[in-house]
């Protein structure tokens, strides 16, 4: 191995080291899941939003969110028809990593 293969084995090294430690930085180990009435619009967003962090928030009240009883299968089908609809897929949790979906 000469001097460059191995400079360019101590980059890939260091690159995937700094890929690790962002990761682990990026997202918690675990996602908090938080009932949304013990949440607060300042908490919500000063510690979730603004930090770019998920959260899954539980027991959400339907009447506040009419879209659980309304979207259905059938209303979406009879309220969109034949629409094309936009999908941004985020396998990995990232907002900023949206992925197109590879043609079958």
């Amino acid at each position: 191995m000469d001097a460059m293969d191995a400079m360019d084995a101590m980059d890939r090294e260091k690159k995937a080291r700094l890929a690790s430690n962002i990761r682990d930085f990026w997202l918690p180990p675990v996602i908090p899941r938080r009932r949304f009435e013990d949440v607060t619009a300042l908490e919500f967003l000063r510690d979730y939003v603004s930090m770019s962090q998920p959260v899954v928030l539980t027991d959400l009240p339907s009447a506040q969110w009419p879209c659980f009883d309304r979207w259905t299968e059938q209303f979406l089908l009879s309220t969109l028809g034949p629409s094309l609809v936009s999908v941004n897929v985020t396998p990995d949790g990232r907002a900023d990593a949206v992925r197109g979906l590879e043609a079958a």
